[in-house]
């Protein structure tokens, strides 16, 4: 599951810059219906960002470069995920 993850969201992660300082992600997760608990939905997260550190975009996913991350939640006609990513300075 996680090699299709990573291929399917691989265009995307590319396209991002090259983050030099910590990271705060805002994932606003859009589903097509409410069949999954919201813990499973925002669980493709750890995808990726262990997606992101792949790529090189990330030098780690731990919480030195991570300073946090804030998840939203609507219902749309399809499902998919949104980032708002913010450079930090010192993890603040």
């Amino acid at each position: 599951m996680k090699k299709n993850v990573d291929k399917d969201i691989g265009w995307y992660i590319n396209s991002l810059p090259k983050y030099q300082n910590p990271i705060k992600i805002h994932f606003h997760w859009i589903e097509g219906n409410k069949r999954r608990d919201l813990d499973n939905v925002c669980f493709a997260k750890k995808f990726i960002l262990d997606s992101m550190v792949k790529a090189g975009k990330l030098k780690d996913d731990n919480r030195n470069y991570v300073a946090g991350f804030k998840d939203t939640f609507e219902y749309g006609k399809e499902t998919k995920v949104i980032l708002e990513i913010e450079e930090v300075q010192n993890g603040k």
